[in-house]
This record gives structure tokens, C-alpha cells and sequence, in this order.
């Protein structure tokens, strides 16, 4: 009898979070955790953090973005295919909007802050992609011959434009576009073109998401 008592009590303690914490939870949103980071990297610790107080309506959607969020740290950053199939995997997407959704109506959070988390002054975005393209394509002879250019729709960062410094390939230019894609669409979970350009001509580039640079 002691030890089934000890075993309920046990099981009681365990499903004492069950019903999470929400007020815990939307103030960690109202801060931008796992909604609004301006950091080019997913960090899995946001999601970490979310799963500890997470009610249990949205409990399911928190796990799958921390699942996505390790799946893309642990994923070397030149394995696109891995990336954009992890970053753009149907149930992420969902988790991610399902989320987005109970941080506005649940929580509060006004909608223009979530997207304006997303975005941050063009200076900053640049020294982003170029502090990833140093530290994942250090060795490439492209790297010091280039420019990049934030694009923006009304305000929201809305696509890339890379312009080449010297002549280029076509194929040179194609690996500069998968480059700066994985930026834009995985790490930045943005939409919108990327675009290579050599002497105010296209070499090479990308409409979204969905299209490839080599079209």
C-alpha cells in the first residue's frame, strides 16, 4: 500500500503542469520568443522554453516547432535540399501559423509586432547575411566580390539582390543564390525573390521559396 501511495503521488506530481502556465506562456511571446527573433539562426532554446508552460491547446504545435528547430540546428547549412524540406515541411508551416494565431487572439500580441520581429533595419539584416555567408562559405572565391541589397515590400523584408563586383559564371552565380536562399527562406522564414546581378543584368535567381536559382 506505501508504495502504491508513493507511485500515485509520483504520477500527481508529473501531471501537475498538465494545465501549463498561460499568463507565462503569452508573455514569453509578448516578448518575441519563438515568434519575433531578428537572429538569422532558429534557436531551439525558444521553443525549450515555450514547452515549459505551453497550455495544452497548443501544446502539440509548440513540440513540432521545437522538433523543426532542432532539426535545423543539428542540419549542415550547405545541405539545402535538408534545410527547405525541414524549414518548409507542411506541418511546421502549420505549427508556425497555429502559433502566430494564438499569440494575436490568445495572447494579445498585436499582429504588426510579429511581423515587424521578422524585420530589422537594412544595415542589421546585411551584416547578418554576411556574418552566414563568412562563416558557411569562407572558403568560396565569390565571397569579397559581392554586394547585397535588402528588397522590401511596405516595409517587410521581401527578397535579396546580390550584385557581383567583377564578371561571373552562371554557375558561379547559381551558388551564390542557393547560398543567400537559405538565408532568406530557411533562417529568415521571408518570402520574395533573390536575385544575382553582374553589370544591371540577371545572372542568376530565384522567385520564392518554391522556384530554383537555376531556372
Amino acid at each position: 500500500m506505501v508504495g502504491l501511495a508513493a507511485l500515485a503521488a509520483v504520477l500527481s506530481a508529473c501531471g501537475g503542469d498538465d494545465a501549463g502556465d498561460k499568463e507565462a506562456f503569452c508573455e514569453l511571446l509578448r516578448d518575441g520568443v519563438g515568434i519575433g527573433s531578428d537572429s538569422a539562426e532558429v534557436d531551439p532554446g525558444d521553443f525549450a522554453r515555450l514547452s515549459e508552460v505551453a497550455p495544452p491547446e497548443i501544446r502539440d504545435a509548440v513540440r513540432q516547432l521545437a522538433n523543426t528547430a532542432r532539426s535545423l540546428d543539428e542540419i549542415p547549412d550547405a545541405e539545402l535540399d535538408e534545410l527547405f524540406a525541414a524549414a518548409f515541411d507542411p506541418e511546421a508551416v502549420a505549427a508556425r501559423d497555429e502559433l502566430l494565431a494564438y499569440a494575436v487572439g490568445t495572447c494579445g500580441v498585436d499582429a504588426g509586432d510579429i511581423e515587424g520581429g521578422r524585420i530589422s533595419n537594412d544595415d542589421v539584416l546585411i551584416t547578418e547575411v554576411a556574418g552566414y555567408l563568412q562563416t558557411n562559405f569562407a572558403s568560396e572565391p565569390w565571397l569579397d566580390d559581392i554586394r547585397i541589397a535588402m528588397v522590401r515590400d511596405d516595409s517587410v523584408l521581401d527578397g535579396v539582390t546580390v550584385t557581383f563586383e567583377r564578371r561571373t559564371s552562371r554557375n558561379e552565380a547559381i551558388d551564390v543564390c542557393n547560398a543567400v536562399s537559405v538565408w532568406l527562406y530557411a533562417l529568415k522564414d521571408a518570402d520574395g525573390a533573390v536575385t544575382v546581378l553582374y553589370d544591371g543584368a540577371v545572372v542568376a535567381g530565384r522567385v520564392g521559396p518554391d522556384a530554383s536559382c537555376d531556372q
